[in-house]
């Protein structure tokens, strides 16, 4: 047999898993993790995917798929500990992309990916500084302060003291935007 036959004989033998994909894409970072999830889907993997973008509905659509068995599932964080117990006693592979909720425990058949927050604000002033010098600094953070923001704010200022820069920290409240001279 050629090569060439025997890596499509290999091909039509690979069984092709249903992955439910249960992302919020509607941000930057949800696109993000769904672009890295496809461009590995096109190194080879063999899933047929199935994207469910409210992810509050998640385990009402795995109750009623009743016909559609996941391989599967890549999913943001269980906004509620049932929801992890019940994702949790499906016995099937589940990623987490991100998770806050502490009292809920990761299954055997769960794995976690979560960011470097701390790594993202001093990569972004790793790149600010490979475009040049700048005379002042700022980190721009929401109103809420949500945990991946004050980290994101800590690796930001600790890379800028690395640097002996001091930078001046906005914070964006929606109720009352920033006066610009």
């Amino acid at each position: 047999m050629s090569p060439m036959n025997n890596s499509i004989s290999k091909r039509k033998r690979t069984k092709v898993r249903n992955v439910l994909i249960a992302i919020n894409i509607t941000g930057a970072s949800g696109r993000d993790c769904l672009s890295g999830i496809l461009q590995q889907i096109q190194s080879g993997m063999q899933w047929q995917i199935h994207l469910l973008n409210d992810i509050d509905s998640i385990i009402e659509t795995l109750k009623n798929a009743k016909e559609m068995t996941f391989d599967g599932i890549i999913t943001e964080k269980p906004s509620l500990k049932q929801s992890a117990d019940y994702l949790n006693s499906l016995g099937i592979p589940i990623v987490f992309t991100d998770y806050h909720d502490e009292s809920a425990e990761l299954g055997e058949n769960c794995s976690l990916v979560q960011l470097d927050d701390v790594a993202i604000g001093a990569e972004a002033v790793r790149f600010l500084c490979s475009l040049g010098h700048f005379n002042s600094w700022v980190f721009a953070t929401t109103a809420a302060k949500s945990k991946f923001s004050k980290l994101r704010e800590i690796g930001f200022r600790e890379a800028l003291h690395k640097k002996e820069i001091s930078p001046t920290i906005l914070s964006m409240d929606p109720e009352r935007p920033p006066k610009l001279s």
